[in-house]
């Protein structure tokens, strides 16, 4: 398994992350290369926050958690530790990004006064963009888009995986010095 680190008592495994890469390249004449590349990047146990004292599900809907017709401040609604503020741990269970790309480019060198070259990246950079305890409850059942489902891991995937801020699906770059 992955290592793990003792922190506070409590053991944690370490987030852990991949990187790979290989790549190709070729003359072809001309003073021009070829090149093919693929590039990854998966990282895994990834941490988060979470708050150790949730309130229940609609808590805020309630009339008797209201005060002239506002809701109470959350700190009053805190059963483990009343009046307090938020309270957070942290996990390690989460794959929070996987990244794949397949990188092609063609380049000309310097020659008679021209340089030119293109490239081009098609890629998918996929993970985890968020978490609630209410999807993370087995026992709550959760509506996604009209469905029903039992809350959990797979709910928690279904809800939160999705493209992240480095989705660049197709990217192409050319260039050229005269």
């Amino acid at each position: 398994g992955a290592p793990k680190a003792s922190i506070g008592g409590d053991q944690h495994t370490l987030p852990t992350s991949y990187q790979v890469s290989t790549a190709y390249q070729r003359d072809i004449g001309f003073t021009t290369t070829v090149e093919a590349a693929y590039v990854g990047n998966f990282t895994h146990n990834g941490r988060r926050n979470f708050n150790l004292d949730v309130l229940p599900l609609y808590g805020f809907a309630d009339p008797k958690n209201q005060f002239n017709q506002a809701a109470l401040s959350q700190n009053y609604l805190f059963s483990m530790f009343p009046g307090m503020a938020n309270i957070s741990d942290f996990a390690d269970d989460l794959q929070t990004l996987s990244y794949h790309s397949l990188q092609l480019s063609v380049q000309r060198r310097y020659s008679h006064g021209l340089q030119m070259g293109m490239a081009y990246t098609l890629s998918k950079g996929m993970g985890m963009q968020g978490w609630d305890p209410y999807t993370a409850d087995p026992n709550l059942t959760i509506n996604m888009g009209g469905t029903l489902v039992q809350g959990g891991p797979d709910a928690l995937r279904q809800r939160y995986w999705g493209p992240t801020s480095v989705d660049r699906r197709h990217n192409l770059t050319i260039n050229y010095s005269y």
